[in-house]
């Protein structure tokens, strides 16, 4: 399986613990240059940042999107988002990984396949990869990461793992 991620989506891997499981499940993990400038420049020392500075070049691709692509997405007001839309529509993953609406919608015009963060993880655990999705998610709540409402106790359910 081949993935965009956003900044979301490694700082939550990172949270729980399992941002280096991606490799065991997916064949090509891409990010654009502006996810490794948000999460591994700017948030120096946070979750995330030490992870995926040692997973570029090895089996994380920084891959930065053609202009041309780019201008697929030009009403997108965000630079970040921009690139991230732009690469997935450029390299046609099998998901786009993000939690962020605006990104989803933009995604859905283009016909670009979109996965959420507990969607992910889901079928980590639905290939055996991952052997609990609750000790994961739990980790990433205490580090104060958040789920849109509903979908963690839906993602615990389809798991076969009990929601509070």
């Amino acid at each position: 399986m081949i993935v965009v991620l956003d900044s979301n989506a490694v700082i939550g891997l990172s949270k729980g613990a399992v941002f280096e499981l991606l490799p065991r499940f997916c064949s090509q993990v891409l990010v654009a240059p502006a996810v490794y400038e948000e999460v591994v420049t700017n948030g120096q020392g946070r979750a995330g940042a030490g992870e995926l500075r040692a997973a570029a070049g090895d089996w994380v691709s920084v891959t930065d999107p053609s202009l041309q692509s780019r201008a697929e997405f030009g009403a997108v007001q965000n630079r970040r988002d921009r690139e991230i839309l732009a690469l997935a529509y450029e390299t046609r993953p099998h998901f786009l990984v993000t939690g962020d609406e605006e990104m989803c919608q933009f995604a859905a015009e283009r016909g670009l396949p979109v996965m959420s963060l507990l969607e992910l993880l889901l079928a980590a655990k639905q290939i055996g990869v991952l052997p609990a999705l609750r000790p994961v998610v739990d980790a990433m709540l205490s580090q104060e990461f958040s789920f849109p409402h509903g979908d963690l106790e839906r993602a615990l359910h389809q798991a076969g793992e009990v929601a509070p």
